[in-house]
């Protein structure tokens, strides 16, 4: 990274998926890329919240995947969200050691917030989810039973009422009245993903008729 750095340094778009070789030397020498706006680091498991705390140095950043970076926490996000007040998109899906406490720092420019498989997800964490967001997706695995999405946190998301895109599969226990609070406030809802949401009946779909007519 280092040559890319000294080389490239106006680079604005890298992706680094699967580079399980990068860690938080080469961000660091990353960080001086100043004109950097997207960055993809996706399973990259090497990479710690001191990684982040570096790349915090590309305050241009729109967009950052950190998705399946086991060992990154929140403190680096922090940093992120402090400094980049640009960012756009942000994919911590399967991020186990960051919990939804980060959310109360994201401005109101962050419109795509990827949190599945999110361990970490109450009904506080959510209520900080700026009301910006556009794209959510709380989608959880089949086997989580801790933090799981229920229908309060879905009362909290209905606070996004510019949302157009929601992922709630395998969300067991969320209910109608869940899907109730979202057909009463998110009218612009245009995708909605409830796959293997058993709490869901005739009724959920009532509510989404009646309150959601852009759903596809």
């Amino acid at each position: 990274l280092q040559i890319i750095a000294d080389q490239y340094i106006h680079i604005v778009e890298l992706d680094l998926s699967e580079c399980i070789g990068i860690s938080c030397s080469g961000l660091q020498s990353l960080s001086i890329c100043s004109e950097l706006t997207s960055l993809n680091l996706s399973r990259c498991t090497n990479v710690t919240e001191q990684g982040l705390v570096y790349l915090s140095k590309c305050t241009k950043l729109k967009r950052l995947s950190i998705s399946e970076c086991v060992n990154v926490s929140g403190v680096g996000i922090v940093h992120i969200a402090q400094a980049c007040s640009d960012l756009q998109y942000l994919d911590m899906s399967m991020c186990p050691k960051v919990n939804d406490g980060v959310l109360a720092y994201f401005g109101t420019k962050l419109t795509h917030l990827n949190l599945h498989q999110f361990r970490h997800v109450d009904k506080q964490g959510l209520a900080n989810v700026t009301t910006s967001i556009t794209h959510l997706n709380l989608g959880q695995p089949q086997w989580l039973r801790v933090g799981n999405i229920i229908d309060q946190d879905l009362q909290s998301c209905a606070r996004c009422i510019h949302l157009t895109h929601l992922d709630l599969s395998m969300c067991s226990y969320v209910t109608d009245a869940g899907i109730r609070h979202i057909a009463r406030k998110c009218h612009g809802l245009a995708r909605l993903n409830l796959c293997a949401c058993a709490g869901i009946t005739d009724n959920a779909l009532s509510f989404l008729g009646e309150g959601c007519p852009a759903l596809t």
